[in-house]
């Protein structure tokens, strides 16, 4: 189930509040500013959050990205 926020502090941007529930990274690799886009409608009108303004998390995938693993102490 998608957790709701509401926007208590002035100036923040929808990928900071992501990368500090989700992780920086896995923000990015998931997409999930994308999602939490796609989920609530209207949400992009707003580059910095108004106070007060509430939106859905996306759920997030079951499946991780795989990881690309480069050695680089290998020879070959």
């Amino acid at each position: 189930m998608a957790e709701t926020i509401t926007v208590r502090t002035d100036g923040l941007l929808l990928d900071e509040i992501l990368a500090e529930r989700f992780g920086p990274v896995r923000t990015r690799t998931l997409k999930l500013v994308e999602a939490t886009l796609d989920i609530n409608p209207g949400l992009s009108a707003h580059v910095v959050l108004p106070l007060g303004t509430r939106f859905a998390l996306p759920d997030l995938p079951l499946v991780t990205p795989p990881r690309r693993v480069i050695n680089l102490f290998v020879d070959e």
